[in-house]
């Protein structure tokens, strides 16, 4: 009977019943067959859902909601825009210059909004032509789009960085040595990296093709600079004040949601009040999902620990896992599934727990496997079968989602190889 239950649970969940209702049946589920009987093993769980308030994870948490909102307002403020404008000037003089104007602005972008959907969306009008004008095949260009649609994701203030931090956290398996503050900064050079091999591909196309280059314009950079300058200060402030501790993360969070909102609503006026009052529904119906996922995955997980399901996945990766590097490239492969099925907020929360006591036994540094963890559900989002961005791309440019999936096949094995290589890297 309880086999059968699991297997109607999980067939709920694939049907796409909400998550945070699948991890809460779940929790009472195993609550239900528990030895110290319902009552006490559900609410243990809730209890500890409840518990979290005074933590230091609880603060790091309170930041998502404003980040998020930040993010929106500053894809309503047309700050794609400015920051496409600044990145030809600074990039576009390079061999495949327009193709690495895409790769860094879809980078920065997705710092702020946190989604590879909105990047897409935002930017693909506006890319996709200049694109075409400059020579590139419109397979490939396509391609480009829907494989830098998430590449911002391991850069300070993406919103994955946080929930990440607060989730592993919340694991309690490591409390005196992890900060997620200090996580947040972890992604920094293995996002570089992926750029750096995305980008070498471009300049390897347009030299093959001999595409022409953009003249560099002094004046236009500076230009272009001065408008785009005070959205790009943001990430630098927001690394800046939290590392040396100067505000507490929320506190910064706030600061940047009034930055930014005297920013797009005064200086560059391009966000009305109206616009403001809308958007602040969309992002709030966003963190609504967010914090109902991650409060019920926080009793889902402790009940898990109670019924000692983490040591015994450990028990069973060590009699079949033969050493470290296997059990990289195994959790590498299980991630690229993940990523593909389960958006990213819910694959931190529901896989996390269960694959972080299996690496601390392995002596995975857990900040390098937190970097791993991203950087497999970036890929993910561009993996087929049903990877989010190739449907948002063939949906942005009414193209066949098969013609997506081969115009995406350079990217994503460039992506596959970085990831190989920051895997590798410690």
């Amino acid at each position: 009977m309880q086999t059968l239950l699991i297997i109607l649970l999980a067939l709920v969940f694939i049907s796409g019943a909400p998550l945070f209702t699948v991890l809460l049946a779940g929790t009472a589920l195993g609550a239900f067959y528990s030895k110290i009987g319902f009552d006490a093993g559900f609410d243990a769980a809730i209890v500890k859902l409840i518990g979290t308030s005074g933590r230091d994870e609880i603060e790091v948490l309170s930041t998502i909601p404003m980040f998020i909102f930040a993010g929106y307002m500053l894809a309503e403020g047309k700050m794609a825009d400015r920051l496409v404008r600044f990145a030809n000037a600074l990039l576009g003089w390079l061999p495949g210059g327009v193709a690495i104007v895409t790769i860094f602005t879809c980078a920065v972008f997705t710092t702020f909004t946190g989604a590879s959907g909105v990047t897409i969306i935002a930017l693909g009008g506006v890319l996709m032509p200049a694109l075409l004008k400059n020579g590139y095949p419109e397979r490939f260009s396509m391609g480009l789009i829907a494989g830098t649609g998430s590449v911002g994701l391991l850069f300070p203030p993406a919103v994955p960085l946080f929930v990440y931090g607060t989730v592993y956290g919340l694991t309690n398996l490591d409390p005196e040595n992890w900060n997620t503050l200090r996580f947040v900064a972890a992604g920094i050079v293995p996002g570089m990296v992926l750029i750096a091999m995305l980008s070498a591909v471009a300049m390897f196309v347009a030299v093959k093709r001999k595409l022409p280059r953009q003249k560099f314009v002094l004046g236009e950079l500076g230009r272009s600079f001065v408008v785009a300058f005070p959205e790009l200060l943001i990430p630098i402030g927001v690394l800046g004040l939290t590392i040396k501790g100067v505000f507490a993360p929320a506190e910064v969070a706030s600061l940047v949601v009034v930055y930014v909102a005297i920013l797009e609503m005064a200086v560059f006026r391009s966000l009305s009040p109206k616009a403001l009052w809308n958007l602040s529904w969309e992002a709030m119906a966003m963190i609504g999902a967010i914090f109902m996922i991650i409060l019920a995955s926080t009793a889902f997980t402790n009940f898990a620990i109670d019924a000692d399901v983490p040591n015994t996945l450990v028990d069973f990766t060590k009699e079949h896992v033969s050493s470290k590097v296997v059990f990289l490239l195994a959790i590498n492969v299980m991630l690229l599934i993940v990523g593909t099925v389960m958006d990213i907020f819910s694959a931190i929360v529901v896989v996390l727990p269960l694959i972080a006591p299996i690496a601390k036994h392995y002596g995975i540094d857990p900040y390098h496997l937190g970097v791993i963890f991203l950087l497999n559900l970036e890929v993910g989002y561009l993996h087929p079968p049903v990877g989010l961005n190739l449907f948002l791309t063939s949906v942005k440019f009414q193209r066949p989602i098969t013609e997506v999936m081969w115009a995406t096949v350079p990217f994503l094995i460039t992506m596959i190889v970085a990831l190989l290589v920051v895997s590798a890297g410690t």
